[in-house]
């Protein structure tokens, strides 16, 4: 599979359409006694309307927050285009690589329980991982300093796994770099990607003894009242669920649906609205994960080579 052509035609999908604005847009409102939010709004509509033109997006949600506070969420555009279904607030997308930090946050739990430590070696709680990867611990995964290529970020399947992309089952997907040489010795230098996160994924399985999306459906999603939140699935019926369209040569298709990139690394659905009340609120403030885990998930890092 070629995954640069891949990422073009997700560039477009409108599964990962999210626009989650900060309130820099307000900074020029700084110092009046009152904003006038109808003039931001429509600097607001008018800034999306252009980004949905030129860059042919057929319909996404947008939500802005300012001081914990949800002062802008509208929709655009369509969520289907066949029966012209328009978008709504409700409407749900997939976020994409923001999946990652449900990811992470799943992980720390695991890390507050004492099942796991930030330390320890990938190999010790996964087998048949490669030789090779040794030295590659949780926290490189979690911070991206692992030097493990990213499967998505090859022109081809560099370690053929002997059968078809659509016969991989879950565990599958991190075998098309495992025959490759890691990129950097771990923790000295930052590389994002997407293999660490799935194997993160199957760490979370590996203890927690159930499927990552229930693990995740129990220990976030529920207590944090995300309700349109899950991991998508394309056999399954889900209410609101927006449509997949890449764009060429002055037309919308449908998108080809990439099942191997649905997992921990970046398979989850929700909506606007959900997402930026989480950011708003912490993870910690929500009593899922301690205020010091938080700060570790958020916070800088340092490698051997001296970055932050």
């Amino acid at each position: 599979m070629n995954y640069k052509a891949s990422k073009s035609i997700f560039a477009t999908h409108i599964n990962f359409l999210f626009i989650i604005c900060s309130l820099c847009l307000l900074s020029s409102a700084h110092g009046q006694l009152k904003t006038d939010y109808s003039a931001i709004n429509r600097k607001v509509d008018a800034f999306v309307i252009k980004e949905m033109k030129e860059k042919h997006i057929p319909g996404l949600s947008v939500a802005v927050m300012k001081g914990g506070k949800l002062i802008y969420s509208k929709a655009f555009g369509f969520s289907n285009l066949e029966h012209k279904v328009p978008a709504k607030l409700n409407t749900v997308f997939s976020i994409a690589s923001v999946s990652k930090s449900f990811t992470a946050i799943a992980t720390m739990m695991l890390v507050e329980r004492g099942k796991i430590s930030l330390d320890d070696a990938i190999h010790q709680h996964l087998a048949g991982l490669p030789d090779t990867w040794k030295g590659v611990t949780i926290r490189h995964l979690l911070n991206h300093t692992s030097g493990i290529p990213s499967f998505t970020s090859q022109d081809k399947i560099m370690c053929p796994l002997g059968k078809q992309f659509r016969e991989y089952v879950r565990g599958d997907a991190w075998k098309e770099v495992g025959c490759l040489p890691l990129l950097f010795t771990p923790g000295e230098q930052w590389l994002y990607g997407d293999t660490g996160y799935y194997l993160l994924g199957m760490l979370i399985e590996k203890i927690a003894d159930v499927k990552y999306e229930v693990f995740v459906q129990n220990n976030i999603f529920l207590p944090l009242k995300m309700n349109n939140s899950r991991l998508i699935s394309y056999t399954e019926l889900i209410p609101d669920r927006a449509e997949g369209y890449a764009f060429s040569d002055g037309k919308y298709y449908l998108a080809p649906r990439f099942e191997i990139d649905e997992f921990s690394n970046g398979g989850i659905v929700s909506t606007a609205s959900l997402l930026l009340g989480v950011a708003a609120s912490g993870a910690s403030e929500a009593s899922i994960i301690v205020a010091g885990t938080a700060g570790l998930v958020a916070g800088s890092m340092s490698m051997a080579a001296g970055e932050y």
